[in-house]
């Protein structure tokens, strides 16, 4: 509502920000002044409050007036408020959040879509997004009713069942994703598995490892070292993220390609110590793997999610690119421009590694309208990141790091340079 009625005479004007007050002075010039709140802040709440109670007075008054025809009119009112909640099952609910969300970067109005369980063969019921794997002809903004939870007899009682089984394989669903300028995210909140917990550890390990290997050296040189070792070590953590953080497919073949891409972060760790004149081909070797993993995953993504092929295709293309150029370094001498082809990769996988240059590109005013257009068209998905959930991992990430140091401050090791108690 952008226009609150307090009562008969007075009218409060819903404001998002400072620029929405001076258009509507500019549109509104016969109003020298007039009240005026920000969405979502206590004065909307104290006016929402206020305009329920003028109105419930004026329900009341009428309810004196004329009872008869009142009491059929709240009956009739009653039916429409059952049928109206049956009716809300079967369609989407746009749920609008507070001014400062748009801050994030994303759309002040978001909806919500429902997530079925899956049916025994791993393929996901009718639902708003398993529409998106299927490539039905529904669109999202046709939804299915909610589940019906399984219950079970415990003791003579009727209580909901919960499953501690993992199934083999399940079909992929995402998460939230952008459609016509609308954010749609699942109802469920998402939260921090325990095997994101490992990988964060592990990264920990992986940071310490890289980080005593800098203060041996101090230098120039040793900067470099430190950049060229961290920065893909630290695009295999992010993209693991945006994985999991994008897909709903906790099943075991998830899981192993978890596991596989610790293995290859092991590897990496391994080699890092003599990377520069020993050890360079087998490092590279393993962020290769882990690269090559993430081009097959979007690839199927690009198969089983028609709606949302085109950017899964960029991105799996993106990471194919990657591993090319890291592929290259290997046989060109350090002498011989290694290092160029390095920082050509490196920036590669910091500019492209994501979804960002595809949508500056449609943004671009030198675009011709056509191409622009079409883009737009194939473009229609984009998968979008749980700011909640990467909060939390952050946050997870930071408290890890801040362990490790207190650990390394009460432990003494036997390192030259380093945290020696």
């Amino acid at each position: 509502m952008r226009i609150i009625q307090i009562d008969d005479d007075r009218t409060i004007h819903i404001v998002r920000s400072q620029e929405e007050i001076e258009e509507l002075k500019r549109s509104n010039t016969e109003l020298s002044e007039f009240d005026w709140h920000l969405h979502g802040s206590p004065g909307h709440v104290e006016s929402l409050r206020k305009a329920t109670e003028h109105r419930t007075r004026k329900t009341e008054q009428l309810r004196a007036r004329h009872p008869e025809i009142f009491a059929e009119l709240d009956n009739i009112q009653h039916d429409l408020d059952h049928l109206s909640r049956e009716l809300s099952k079967f369609t989407d609910r746009p749920v609008e959040l507070e001014a400062n969300f748009s801050r994030f970067g994303y759309a002040a109005h978001i909806r919500t879509h429902q997530q079925r369980n899956s049916t025994e063969g791993g393929a996901p019921e009718d639902d708003n997004l398993g529409q998106l794997e299927k490539g039905s002809e529904k669109t999202p903004n046709e939804t299915s009713p909610a589940p019906v939870p399984e219950t079970c007899w415990i003791h003579g009682r009727k209580r909901k069942k919960t499953r501690t089984t993992m199934k083999l394989y399940k079909t992929p669903v995402l998460r939230q994703y952008f459609h016509q300028g609308i954010l749609w995210r699942a109802q469920h909140s998402e939260e921090v598995a325990s095997f994101e917990l490992f990988i964060d550890l592990l990264y920990v390990g992986i940071i310490a490892v890289i980080g005593d290997k800098a203060t041996e050296d101090p230098t120039g040189l040793g900067l470099l070292r430190f950049c060229v070792t961290f920065l893909p070590s630290w695009r295999i953590w992010s993209d693991v993220s945006d994985l999991i953080s994008r897909f709903e497919t906790d099943d075991t073949y998830q899981r192993g390609k978890i596991l596989f891409v610790l293995v290859c972060l092991l590897g990496y760790t391994a080699n890092i110590v003599a990377a520069f004149w020993a050890t360079y081909s087998q490092l590279i070797a393993f962020y290769i793997a882990a690269e090559v993993l993430f081009t097959l995953t979007y690839l199927r993504m690009a198969y089983l999610l028609p709606h949302a092929r085109p950017i899964m295709a960029t991105i799996s293309a993106q990471f194919a690119i990657s591993a090319v150029l890291w592929l290259g370094s290997c046989f060109v001498q350090l002498r011989n421009g290694r290092l160029g082809l390095i920082w050509v990769a490196i920036g590669w996988d910091i500019i492209c590694g994501s979804k960002l240059p595809v949508v500056l590109f449609m943004k671009s005013p030198l675009l011709p309208r056509i191409i622009k257009d079409r883009m737009v068209h194939l473009y229609a998905y984009l998968p979008a990141i749980n700011i909640e959930h990467k909060t939390e991992r952050v946050g997870a990430f930071v408290t890890l790091v801040f362990g490790y140091s207190v650990v390394a401050l009460l432990y003494q090791n036997q390192a030259t340079f380093g945290l020696n108690a």
